[in-house]
């Protein structure tokens, strides 16, 4: 595959780093986040989502938004709502498998690039994935939900992995799956590639924020790379 480049300003710098989500992008867990929250909203005796249907139209919503309409109304309750979350991923978690052609993507991306991790999920929950998925190793650093102050769609975490490669924006790309991860990628100006198969958002609602690369299968990040360039 031929080095990419990222056109700024008129120069151009080479790509250096592939940055990924963990949920709906490396690993299949849109079912055990419906699960999670299902959990959390009976917990707080709220009728919650009662199809996948409705959970992806939902999740382009700030999720401490949708527990503070549930009753999560203070920091404490916040926290009981997210260890209640943790709690059905512990669960579930050896039941969670990669999406089919990920490995060959990070195989193939990880000869020519730095390979890093963003995601809004917690570090225990990443790490068990990716270990079960013998995917770890892959990744130079992970950032999770532990390692910042605010999470997507805030930039913290894209700006921080930027800082600790080393790079400038434009020297990275970041592939999600989700409006949040396209709203980050906008504010820490970095160009974005949304991954469709596994979204834990609705088809139109991310056609709708108009992403720098939309792709139906991980093959196409390898076959659309330069879109982005």
């Amino acid at each position: 595959m031929k080095q990419s480049t990222v056109k700024t300003n008129n120069q151009e710098s080479p790509l250096k780093a592939v940055i990924f989500d963990y949920d709906g992008v490396l690993i299949n867990s849109r079912d055990i986040g419906l699960k999670a929250y299902q959990a959390i909203a009976q917990h707080f005796g709220v009728t919650g989502y009662t199809s996948l249907k409705e959970f992806q139209s939902d999740q382009k919503r700030k999720y401490k938004n949708i527990l503070h309409e549930w009753g999560a109304t203070t920091p404490e309750l916040v926290k009981h709502a997210e260890t209640i979350y943790r709690a059905v991923h512990e669960e579930h978690h050896k039941n969670l498998s990669e999406i089919p052609g990920m490995r060959k993507v990070l195989d193939t991306l990880s000869k020519k690039y730095t390979i890093a991790l963003v995601s809004g999920t917690y570090r225990a929950i990443i790490e068990s994935g990716l270990k079960n998925n013998n995917m770890l190793h892959y990744f130079k650093h992970i950032i999770g939900a532990d390692d910042v102050k605010n999470v997507k769609p805030e930039p913290d975490g894209l700006l921080l992995s930027l800082q600790k490669l080393g790079i400038q924006p434009h020297e990275a790309m970041y592939v999600g799956d989700m409006v949040i991860d396209i709203q980050m990628g906008r504010a820490a100006k970095v160009k974005t590639a949304i991954l469709t198969s596994h979204s834990w958002n609705a088809l139109d609602d991310l056609k709708a924020q108009n992403p720098d690369l939309l792709i139906e299968h991980p093959d196409h990040l390898l076959q659309h790379l330069g879109e982005l360039t």
